[in-house]
């Protein structure tokens, strides 16, 4: 309950004894090799922790509390003892509500070091301490709780905990926040219909129109490209013209706006994305740098590199980039680096391809975000691929494979069977591809994947019929799209 390393005078004010009688019962404990003391002469640590344990053990459950809650006190007198070890004996001495503001103040510490299982505990603790009255904490653990879950790739239960929050959100921008992150959790567990539903009615909630008639797109699409050409040329006119006093409602149209175009681009023709795309960027622009602008300037990467604007698109990553790192936001440098990766695989420059994705990989993994480490991934995979270093792509897209199926990443899961039946000529379980197959799907772009896996493992089999069929098959979805 200490700890293995602990201070002689906390154990001293514990057992309500002097310290001169602690010295002596720790030098006793020091003579049997059960504790030594560090030269300081103030603290001390287990030598063994099964013989910690054993002690624990012959504790029983109401002493453990009043040491915990002794300790808790203790410890709050401190100035240097930290919201983590507070949270930690209160609540371990059935004291939550004591807990509550520690365990906060140490989940968003933990939360922004990307120590996502310590952050997770702590909301934990908070949650248990929380009153049902507050609806306001309420809100605030249950989301927060959630965002974390969703980083760790536990999608079933952060969508439990967003569902919670929504419950209690009041005003229409709780509602629109907390309903484009259901959106957002749907997306990653490959549900597409359920996120572009989701994102659409936060935007609804925050008077946006959503356009669906397809001539209606088309005009706004060249409206917003005349205005992004306004930004472009005359940046000092256009750009950054707004007070960040007040963006509070239009950043959070800029985030569902950027994960709507994301979810369409897997949904809708492309020209639809690039209409939402622009409307963001747009919007974005109008303010000046954020984490917010940093976001849709990497999606622009993404939406350059298509048209085969290669020179904006490498612009747009460095600015990009650049806010992301003055703001000091690990996970969208993470991200941007792997959009960049996209750029260079578009433009055929694999090495470099590869060489961004796996610094996209490293930082994100930092950051928990595994959904995220297989978009990266399975860039480093095609363009080895692309190189012909069938070894390696092949162990990349099982490696992507295997994560998704950890996580529940449906998409991961099925896009990695195209690279992995490509790399090994068809040696991929029939078994495996038969289950992605009869998945339910919305996105056609991972269903074309998936028929072309199994295309070329019937290719390399013989069965050529069966191999043009379903290729075939995915080319007529393609051109549907």
């Amino acid at each position: 309950m200490i700890g293995k390393e602990f201070d002689l005078d906390v154990a001293a004010h514990i057992a309500q004894i002097s310290f001169t009688d602690s010295w002596k019962l720790m030098e006793e404990a020091r003579r049997r090799q059960i504790i030594w003391i560090k030269k300081s002469g103030d603290r001390c640590n287990f030598v063994h922790d099964k013989l910690r344990n054993i002690f624990l053990q012959k504790i029983s459950l109401e002493t453990k509390k009043e040491i915990h809650l002794k300790l808790a006190k203790i410890l709050r007198n401190r100035t240097n003892e930290t919201d983590f070890e507070l949270a930690y004996h209160f609540d371990a001495a059935g004291e939550s509500q004591e807990a509550l503001p520690y365990a906060l103040t140490a989940a968003k510490k933990a939360r922004l070091q990307y120590a996502l299982e310590t952050a997770a505990q702590q909301y934990r603790i908070a949650e248990r301490g929380s009153q049902p009255k507050d609806e306001a904490v309420q809100l605030e653990i249950k989301e927060e709780l959630a965002d974390v879950l969703m980083l760790q790739g536990s999608y079933p239960e952060a969508k439990s905990y967003f569902e919670k929050a929504q419950v209690l959100a009041k005003t229409n921008l709780d509602q629109a926040r907390i309903i484009s992150k259901i959106g957002e959790v749907s997306h990653k567990q490959g549900n597409l219909e359920t996120a572009v539903k989701s994102l659409e009615k936060a935007l609804n909630l925050l008077g946006m129109r959503i356009h669906h008639f397809f001539p209606s797109i088309m005009l706004l699409l060249v409206y917003e490209i005349f205005i992004q050409m306004l930004h472009s040329f005359f940046p000092k006119r256009f750009v950054a013209r707004r007070s960040l006093k007040g963006s509070e409602k239009d950043l959070l149209k800029v985030r569902l706006l950027s994960r709507l175009a994301y979810s369409y681009w897997f949904v809708y023709n492309p020209l639809r994305t690039l209409f939402v795309h622009f409307q963001t960027l747009n919007l974005a622009e109008t303010y000046p740098p954020t984490l917010e602008l940093g976001q849709v300037y990497s999606e622009h990467i993404v939406a350059m590199s298509l048209f085969r604007l290669f020179h904006r698109a490498e612009r747009y990553a460095r600015k990009s980039y650049s806010i992301r790192k003055r703001m000091r936001d690990v996970w969208g440098q993470g991200q941007t680096l792997a959009f960049t990766s996209e750029l260079f695989y578009f433009s055929s420059r694999y090495n470099k391809a590869i060489e961004k994705a796996r610094r996209a990989v490293n930082v994100l993994k930092r950051t928990g975000d595994y959904w995220e480490v297989n978009i990266a991934q399975w860039q480093s995979a095609a363009s080895h691929y692309q190189l012909g270093h069938l070894r390696e792509a092949a162990e990349e897209a099982e490696q992507i494979h295997k994560l998704g199926s950890q996580i529940g990443d449906t998409m991961a899961m099925g896009v990695s069977l195209d690279i992995l039946s490509r790399a090994t000529k068809g040696l991929v379980s029939s078994q495996l591809l038969k289950t992605e197959m009869v998945r339910p799907r919305f996105d056609t772009q991972v269903k074309v994947q998936v028929l072309m896996a199994e295309g070329i493992r019937l290719f390399y089999q013989d069965k050529l019929d069966e191999s043009i069929r379903l290729i075939d098959r995915g080319i007529q979805l393609i051109k549907e799209k």
